[in-house]
């Protein structure tokens, strides 16, 4: 029954399309053009209300496009910037700093999501001692942020950046809980020289790195945090543009691993 009501409307539409839109054809008058117009509208208003799934059918449907051309945008653009996402000079690297895999994360340290994936990232990258890792510091809330980025890129410069990374966020300041004294508290307990400590952070090389992150970021399309990027070491933007893996959210161990998966 519905099957054969969709018919209906489908035809009903259909000749009021050609009715309409046929300048040529004069076998209905205005009104009656007008009239079966109406009747089409209000069978396709109760089409819709009696079967309210393929409203939600629809929006799963845009929302797959939407997707498929954001990830499509992004690994344009990872290919556009393979350079300075693998390779940036600034930006810390741990793992296998030979490996063919690179792996790639935007966090911030206040970010809820990061914190949840922090864990997450730890267990899939020992399982993988061979991924090469990449960290991008992008820091979106707020001062705090900036500035518990900017320590752990100058702790990078003293050799304990993986050391600061996670005491930051095994501190669970997160959502608005983070300062900056905080932030020295943990740089001390880690072992860090303060005073090296704050000239770094105040250096033209750290700041750059932050503001080029986050242009870089918008050039992926990353609005948010934390995002996921995972491709050969040594990208060739012809033949591996396959083994590009992109993920913009939060994820499991198995996501992560499957994007590793991909890049390999």
């Amino acid at each position: 029954m519905k099957s054969y009501r969709l018919l209906s409307i489908l035809i009903l539409a259909s000749f009021a399309f050609f009715t309409s839109g046929c300048s040529n054809n004069n076998s209905l008058s205005d009104a009656q053009k007008t009239e079966v117009k109406s009747i089409v509208d209000q069978e396709i208003h109760d089409y819709l209300l009696a079967n309210p799934q393929i409203l939600t059918q629809m929006v799963q449907e845009l929302q797959a496009q939407q997707q498929q051309q954001a990830q499509q945008k992004a690994v344009g653009a990872i290919k556009q910037n393979a350079a300075q996402l693998v390779n940036d000079s600034v930006s810390p690297v741990v793992g296998d700093k030979n490996g063919t895999v690179t792996f790639i994360e935007f966090f911030d340290y206040q970010c809820m999501y990061c914190a949840k994936m922090y864990p997450i990232v730890k267990q899939v990258l020992a399982a993988n001692p061979n991924v090469r890792v990449v960290f991008k510091e992008f820091p979106i809330f707020g001062a705090a942020s900036q500035y518990a980025a900017a320590a752990a890129l100058a702790a990078n410069q003293q050799g304990k950046y993986i050391q600061m990374h996670n005491a930051l966020f095994d501190s669970g300041d997160i959502e608005g809980k983070m300062t900056d004294a905080k932030v020295d508290v943990i740089a001390k307990k880690v072992g860090l020289n303060m005073v090296q400590l704050k000239k770094d952070m105040a250096s033209s090389a750290i700041q750059n790195e932050l503001k080029a992150n986050t242009v870089l970021a918008q050039q992926m399309g990353i609005q948010g945090t934390p995002a996921f990027i995972v491709v050969p070491t040594n990208l060739n933007s012809t033949t591996d543009a396959g083994k590009i893996a992109f993920l913009p959210s939060v994820t499991d161990v198995n996501g992560l691993q499957q994007m590793i998966n991909t890049a390999k």
